[in-house]
């Protein structure tokens, strides 16, 4: 089992820089936690935006009678994805800002069902107000958890930031190990197609046909996965796709 100690200890063999403390390399590893759950790559211009699918999650919130804005869950991160009003039993319209709800009503204070919401910053915004409280079940994509001393993962976190860091600094041995890893040490805690999903993006920085083998691993597994769809679509329009369709078929 992959333990954050165990990652350390792999970094520091590699770098060779012993004035690298333990606590600034975990520091490290949870920003590199952060930057692969945003998503958005500067560097990788080429690559679309990544969305870890086991970072999905539902969650509610409750509107006010007389006052508005509620605030987002607390592990809310990114990319607010659905709307279910429990009182209407249906979807809620997400509108991109308020300036649009403003749109529906420009002193945001219309009183009835909630039809629309919007967000600003972590701030939720809706309309109507209604006149009893209603829950809305929302969905999105949450805060990765914070790694610490002790920390072990029998699923993928710890060996993604091991596969990661690996693929960058050219030691597709040792990415391909972490990878293998990620799958073999499956508990349950994720969806089987979005791990192989992942895993493809990650293998992109290793060569697209391992990237195009995982993406296809997990369309066998989920064939309505977004993620690995985007991925093979990726792959496809790259210079070398033709090379690929040959080596798979």
């Amino acid at each position: 089992m992959a333990t954050v100690e165990n990652i350390i200890q792999e970094v520091r063999e590699e770098i060779d820089d012993q004035s690298f403390s333990a606590t600034r390399l975990l520091a490290l590893m949870n920003r590199g936690l952060e930057t692969i759950a945003a998503g958005v790559f500067p560097e990788y211009p080429e690559l679309p935006e990544i969305c870890l699918a086991e970072l999905e999650k539902f969650s509610t919130v409750d509107t006010g009678t007389t006052r508005m804005p509620v605030q987002m869950p607390t592990d809310y991160h990114k990319k607010l994805l659905s709307c279910h009003s429990s009182v209407q039993d249906s979807g809620v319209e997400i509108l991109p800002s308020t300036d649009w709800l403003r749109r529906k009503d420009s002193a945001l204070d219309g009183s009835g069902n909630v039809y629309w919401i919007a967000l600003a910053g972590t701030s939720l915004y809706y309309q109507n107000i209604p006149s009893g409280f209603d829950r809305l079940t929302l969905q999105y994509f949450k805060k990765p958890n914070t790694l610490s001393f002790g920390s072990t993962s029998r699923n993928n976190w710890i060996n993604m930031i091991g596969t990661s860091f690996y693929a960058r600094n050219g030691r597709s041995d040792k990415a391909l190990y972490h990878g293998i890893r990620a799958v073999t040490n499956f508990d349950g805690g994720q969806q089987l197609w979005a791990l192989f999903s992942n895993l493809g993006f990650i293998f992109l920085t290793l060569g697209p046909l391992s990237a195009f083998n995982m993406f296809s691993t997990a369309l066998s597994f989920y064939p309505e996965s977004e993620e690995a769809k985007k991925g093979i679509t990726f792959i496809e329009d790259m210079p070398n796709a033709k090379r690929i369709e040959e080596v798979v078929s």
